[in-house]
């Protein structure tokens, strides 16, 4: 895991994660669709398979971890000049009802569809966490300063 930091990489591990919900130790191209399209990124399987390909070093149509973090190294440019665009889609997608701001329902619903099965407590101390003007919700701007803080 050449020229990433111990952090890093379990940052990477922790996205790799979300990816692999049942702890396989690798992640499908149905599981990467599924979650591309929660956030509002229209993709198809066919998009999906042909861009993992690319990284899919034994051809077994799975990404294991160090064949996720090549991924994630190739196209870490491409992802740091597409950060801004993406945490708007990702904030976009959460906002449910196009307020402005993502409550905790909507937030409780986007982690309840990623498979976390968090409480309304939790929900509560993650909008409180990153809730810089305590009005008890998440703008894009305090959406912006929590994703790029990761």
């Amino acid at each position: 895991m050449e020229g990433y930091t111990e952090g890093q990489i379990a940052e990477f591990r922790e996205a790799f994660s979300l990816f692999d919900k049942e702890g396989r130790g690798f992640i499908t191209s149905n599981e990467i669709l599924r979650i591309v399209n929660m956030f509002g990124t229209p993709a198809s399987k066919d998009a999906i398979e042909k861009f993992m390909m690319d990284y899919d070093d034994d051809k077994n149509g799975n990404l294991d971890f160090s064949e996720f973090l090549k991924m994630m190294s190739r196209n870490n440019v491409v992802l740091n000049e597409l950060a801004d665009d993406n945490i708007r889609a990702a904030f976009k997608a959460m906002d449910k009802d196009n307020s402005g701001y993502i409550e905790k329902v909507e937030l409780l619903q986007v982690m309840r569809g990623l498979g976390e099965q968090l409480t309304e407590k939790d929900v509560e101390d993650m909008i409180k966490e990153g809730d810089l003007d305590e009005d008890g919700r998440i703008n894009l701007e305090e959406f912006t300063i929590i994703m790029n803080s990761k």
